[in-house]
């Protein structure tokens, strides 16, 4: 599932929780992208930045809007600064 609002909507969130989770992923995202080094062009696993929830592919949507780059169904990473 990668639609935010849909995973609120099974859960049965309110619309303050949904606002809540969508500020808390953006937060997480900004935190792993702020602690993650450069990588040099190499692939990474992902698992070494990011624990496997049911948040994380909310938390890889917005690491890619922070231009971190990801492969293979978003096993591996990659990052430039």
């Amino acid at each position: 599932m990668t639609n935010i609002c849909e995973y609120c909507y099974k859960k049965g969130y309110t619309k303050e929780q949904y606002k809540q989770l969508k500020q808390d992923i953006q937060q997480r995202a900004m935190q792993v992208y702020n602690r993650t080094e450069d990588t040099k062009g190499m692939y990474s696993p992902t698992y070494n930045i990011l624990p496997d929830t049911s948040i994380t592919v909310f938390i890889i949507q917005e690491l890619k809007k922070l231009g971190m780059e990801f492969r293979e169904n978003s096993q591996y990473y990659r990052l430039q600064k």
